[in-house]
């Protein structure tokens, strides 16, 4: 089983466990985005063999204390040459380092590409998109409808409405006034147009004209009252 390394990321602190192979090559932060170079862990000190006299110590010490400088150095000159790559735009940081990811299969709107909460999610929460319908639900700014408009809209419906009371009224006439006007004028010329065939033409033509205000009185006052809003155009 592969060694792991627990790595802290010098930007924000935070603790990433990556393989032990990782060790002089660059990852990626999760969390901050920020690229760095993960160090090797530190090696076992050996045992220090001295001589009696304590001048193995002394020599130990010593060699230590160059190695130390010579990578103290080494670091400095490294991190000079990192920021005068940045300062120029000349940075790797972009050069496809290693990174340390996780992967998540959600499914994603067609739209905006935003990831849905689950895969039996139907409208996008971002933009709207239905995903059964295949279109994109949006909101509208529409004028604000007035008293007048409003009044304006129903007044087609309610004059229908007073024409099939007309239309009614009239059939009533023909049929109670009519015939006492055909016996007091029968020798008059315009007798037949109060006549029987008078006053059934003159109900057919009523309960026809009558029946299309009707529908009309029907559809405005009763299924369609309210009128139709008007988006604003940009």
């Amino acid at each position: 089983m592969a060694t792991t390394i627990a790595i802290s990321c010098p930007k924000c602190e935070n603790q990433i466990k990556a393989p032990a192979e990782l060790a002089g090559k660059k990852i990626r932060c999760k969390e901050c985005q920020h690229v760095f170079v993960v160090k090797s862990p530190p090696a076992a000190k050996p045992a220090d063999k001295t001589d009696k006299t304590g001048k193995g110590d002394k020599a130990g010490k010593g060699a230590k204390d160059k190695e130390a400088d010579k990578a103290g150095k080494g670091a400095k000159d490294k991190e000079t040459d990192k920021a005068k790559k940045e300062a120029n735009g000349t940075g790797d940081d972009d050069a496809n380092p290693y990174g340390v990811t996780d992967h998540d299969f959600l499914p994603r709107c067609p739209f905006c590409a935003k990831e849905l909460q689950s895969e039996d999610q139907v409208i996008c929460l971002n933009c709207g998109y239905n995903r059964r319908t295949r279109e994109r639900h949006r909101a509208k700014k529409t004028y604000e409808t007035s008293g007048n408009e409003q009044f304006l809209w129903l007044l087609p419906g309610i004059l229908c409405a007073i024409g099939v009371l007309i239309m009614l009224g009239s059939i009533i006439v023909f049929w109670t006034l009519f015939p006492g006007w055909e016996s007091d004028n029968k020798e008059a010329w315009w007798s037949f147009a109060v006549g029987l065939p008078g006053r059934i033409w003159g109900s057919v033509i009523c309960l026809f004209i009558g029946f299309f205000l009707g529908l009309f009185a029907v559809k405005r006052l009763i299924l369609n009252p309210t009128r139709p809003e008007v988006e604003k155009v940009k």
